[in-house]
């Protein structure tokens, strides 16, 4: 018959070790501590307050301490890590903040250059047709004809939320009097 020897393991990863985590989380602690917890802050500061856990059967008067809490400190060495952890998180979300500012500029950047784009644009494509129309016009009271160039502006637009979109189109037109400069 085969026979199981159970070990124990204590909270130190030790074989047959019997020392277990108290109320504080420490291993093989006695049950007195004093824990800090640290508050979120949205960049102002607050104040952080010691909170204790301690046996019923503790008699020692203990006070509770206020002191302003930046992130810079805890008050024990056990709680280092938190103390690390919690300064990366401030660390991290400060440079979040920083990101997404220097985004939201540069979109506005963006922004702005694709509106000039499009108004110099708009600009060059009504220079473009002006000179073709007075090179037309030119060429039309030169050669005597009696066409006269008209120009109309049409709005297209798909749907009701789409911009409008202008489109300037060339049409002659014939006239019932001989043209000529400035009068149709």
């Amino acid at each position: 018959m085969l026979a199981f020897l159970l070990k124990t393991v204590g909270c130190d990863h030790e074989l047959n070790s019997d020392k277990q985590l108290d109320q504080c989380g420490v291993c093989g602690g006695n049950n007195s501590c004093i824990t800090s917890t640290p508050l979120s802050t949205d960049g102002d500061q607050v104040t952080d307050t010691d909170v204790i856990n301690r046996k019923l059967s503790d008699t020692k008067d203990r006070k509770l301490s206020e002191k302003s809490f930046d992130g810079s400190h805890l008050k024990s060495d056990e709680n280092n890590d938190q103390r690390q952890q919690y300064q990366q998180q401030q660390h991290h979300h400060h440079h979040r903040e920083q990101e997404s500012q220097e985004q939201q500029r540069q979109q506005q950047q963006q922004q702005h250059q694709q509106q000039e784009k499009q108004q110099q644009q708009k600009q060059q494509q009504q220079q473009e047709l002006q000179q073709k129309l007075q090179q037309q016009q030119d060429e039309e009271i030169v050669d005597g004809d009696s066409k006269l160039v008209k120009m109309q502006m049409k709005r297209w637009r798909k749907k009701k939320k789409d911009k409008e979109l202008y489109r300037w189109e060339v049409k002659y037109g014939e006239c019932s009097v001989t043209c000529s400069l400035g009068n149709p």
